[in-house]
C-alpha cells in the first residue's frame, strides 16, 4: 500500500473524486431503467412472498415460504418494500416490489463500484477509479445483480470492503480499520451463503495482520466478533428445535444446492449431467459426484495456499486467492447455478492487476468472465440468444474455460503471477 493511501483525502482530491462518484450511481441507475420490467420471475415472484410473511411479523423463518438467506439477506430483500408499503398504507403487488428490489439491488451495484475503486487504490494500481468504471460496464457486473434481481451484488460489495479494509489494517495496525473490517466480514456472512467461499481468502489475510502487529486486545476483538451472527436471533420466532437462524439457514435445509447436479450452472458437473440429477446417486467407483467436489475444491485449496506462501506479504495474491477460491467454487462443486462466479469475478481481475500479470492476463479473464455474465443473461432471456454466434445453450464451454483459467493461473510457469507478485 503506497503511503498516499494513509494520508487524509483533501479538498480537491474529493472535487476530483465526484465525477467517479457521480457515474459510480449512475451508470446501475440508466441500467435500471431498461430492465426494471424484467428479471428472474421465479426469484422475484419467491422474494415478494418472502416480504409478504416479514411484514406479517418475526415468525418468518418459522412460518413463511422457505426462507433461506441469513438475517441481512432477509432484510436486503423484505426491509425497503416493507418500509414502502408503510408510508403507502397497504402490502405492494409484485410489480411495485419488483420495482422496489431493483432499486435497492441498484444502490448496490452503486457501492459495489465505489468498493472496487478502493480496494484497487489500497492495491496501489493505477487509475483504480476508471479501472472500476471498466468493471461496471462488464456484463459480468450488472447481470447477475439488479438485471437478474438477486442480491448477490450486495455480498460483492460487503467482501470488497472487507478485503479493503482488512489490507488498510494490515499496513497501519489501527483498530477503526480492524473493525469495520470485521463489521463488512460479518455482514457478509449474514447476507447469504454464497460469501462462504471467500472467506478462507479473508481468515488468511487476518491472521497474518493480527501475527505482524501482535496486539492481544485486536486479537480479543476478532476471537468475540462473530458474537454477531446471534444478535437478531432473541427477535425471531425460528423452527422448533433452532435457536440460531444461521445455524437453522446453513444446516437446515438452506443450504442443499450441492446435493444436485444443475445442468444449467457453469461449472464442470454440467458437461455429465441433466437438470438437477441427485450429486449423491452419481457416482464414479462408488463414489458420489458430491464428494468428488467437495475433494476436489479442498485440494484446490491446498494448492492456492501453496502457491500464496512464498508471497504471503502480497496484498494482490491474497486478493487473487479470494478470486481464485470463489472461482474454484463455482467450477468444481455440484449445485452451482448461473450466478456463482459473481464474488471472484472483481476479485481475480483485482488480483491480476495488482500483481502486473500483464495485460492479456487480465484483458482474456475480462472477455471470459463477460461471456459467462453474457451467460447470465442468455438464462433470463434466452428466446433473445436463439441463432447468434454464441447462444446460452453454450454455457458448457464457459465451464470449460473457467476451469482452463483457473489451471492457468494455478499451474503457469516460473513467470506465473503468484511468483512474481508485488508487495
Amino acid at each position: 500500500m503506497s503511503e498516499s493511501d494513509r494520508t487524509p483525502t483533501t479538498g480537491t482530491e474529493r472535487l476530483a473524486r465526484a465525477p467517479f462518484v457521480a457515474l459510480a450511481f449512475a451508470l446501475p441507475m440508466i441500467g435500471l431503467g431498461l430492465h426494471h420490467d424484467l428479471g428472474h420471475e421465479g426469484d422475484i415472484a419467491f422474494f415478494h412472498e418472502w416480504y409478504l410473511a416479514f411484514r406479517d411479523g418475526s415468525a418468518f423463518y418459522r412460518d413463511g415460504p422457505g426462507l433461506n438467506y441469513p438475517i441481512v439477506g432477509v432484510l436486503v430483500v423484505c426491509l425497503p418494500a416493507s418500509l414502502v408499503d408503510a408510508l403507502r398504507g397497504g402490502p405492494l403487488e409484485l410489480e411495485a416490489f419488483r420495482l422496489v428490489l431493483k432499486l435497492t439491488l441498484a444502490l448496490a451495484e452503486s457501492a459495489a463500484i465505489l468498493a472496487f475503486a478502493r480496494l484497487g487504490r489500497a492495491l496501489a494500481l493505477p487509475a483504480p477509479r476508471t479501472l472500476a468504471l471498466v468493471f461496471a460496464l462488464l456484463p459480468l457486473s450488472w447481470a447477475p445483480g439488479a438485471w437478474f434481481g438477486q442480491i448477490d451484488v450486495v455480498g460483492t460489495a460487503l467482501l470488497l470492503a472487507a478485503l479493503e479494509r482488512g489490507l488498510v489494517y494490515r499496513a497501519t495496525g489501527e483498530a477503526g480499520p480492524l473493525l469495520t473490517a470485521l463489521l463488512a466480514t460479518h455482514a457478509a456472512i449474514l447476507t447469504k451463503q454464497l460469501v462462504l467461499f471467500t472467506l478462507p481468502a479473508l481468515g488468511v489475510l487476518g491472521v497474518l495482520a493480527l501475527v505482524r502487529h501482535r496486539r492481544a486486545p485486536h486479537v480479543l476483538l476478532v476471537g468475540l466478533s462473530p458474537l454477531l451472527w446471534f444478535v437478531a436471533d432473541p427477535f425471531l420466532a425460528l423452527p422448533a428445535g433452532w435457536r440460531s437462524h444461521l445455524a437453522f439457514v446453513l444446516f437446515g435445509g438452506g443450504s442443499a444446492h450441492g446435493d444436485f447436479i444443475v445442468a444449467g450452472g457453469a461449472s464442470l458437473w454440467s458437461l455429465v449431467a441433466d437438470l438437477n440429477v441427485s450429486a449423491h446417486d452419481w457416482r464414479v467407483l462408488g463414489v458420489s459426484a458430491y464428494v468428488m467436489g467437495i475433494v476436489a475444491y479442498l485440494l484446490l485449496q491446498g494448492g492456492l495456499l501453496w502457491r500464496l506462501a512464498p508471497r504471503r506479504d502480497s496484498d494482490a495474491a491474497i486478493v487473487l486467492y479470494a478470486g481464485l477460491s470463489h472461482l474454484g467454487m463455482a467450477t468444481l462443486l455440484t449445485g452451482v447455478h448461473e450466478r456463482y462466479v459473481v464474488h471472484g469475478a472483481p476479485l481475480l481481475l483485482l488480483g491480476l492487476a495488482g500483481l502486473r500479470a500483464g495485460r492479456r492476463w487480465w484483458v482474456g479473464s475480462a472477455a471470459v468472465l463477460s461471456w459467462w455474465g453474457l451467460f447470465v443473461l442468455g438464462s433470463l432471456h434466452f428466446d433473445a440468444f436463439r441463432g447468434v454466434l454464441l447462444p446460452f445453450r453454450m454455457h458448457q464451454p464457459i465451464a470449460v474455460l473457467l476451469l482452463a483459467l483457473l489451471c492457468a493461473l494455478l499451474f503457469r510457469a516460473r513467470g506465473q503471477p503468484f511468483a512474481r507478485g508485488r508487495r
